[in-house]
């Protein structure tokens, strides 16, 4: 039997992974400007922040309620296709985990 995380575990998780999102932006941004429009950094940053708006809320049930409210924010907050992608893995991680 596999154990299974609760929702405050999952928002502590993604907590953690938007602290070193907008940590990295500058990084990212650098990096992004070698290959590309300079703007990843500051897009996973509006990402990151659009988690940490839904996991304040508190908006959320299961850890399958807090991937699709994030994925939902993400999608509206972001307007770039990364976050649309981000957006898309988030909701479909949800709808595997139904109502967990």
């Amino acid at each position: 039997m596999t154990e299974q995380l609760s929702a405050d575990q999952v928002a502590a998780a993604l907590t953690r992974a938007t602290a070193a999102l907008i940590k990295a932006r500058d990084r990212l941004n650098v990096a992004d400007a070698h290959l590309g429009d300079g703007d990843t950094g500051t897009m996973l940053e509006r990402a990151a922040r659009a988690v940490i708006n839904v996991i304040s809320s508190a908006d959320f049930a299961t850890p399958a309620d807090l991937l699709r409210n994030s994925g939902h924010a993400i999608a509206r907050d972001t307007g770039s296709s990364l976050g649309t992608l981000i957006a898309i893995g988030l909701r479909g991680a949800a709808q595997n985990l139904g109502d967990r």
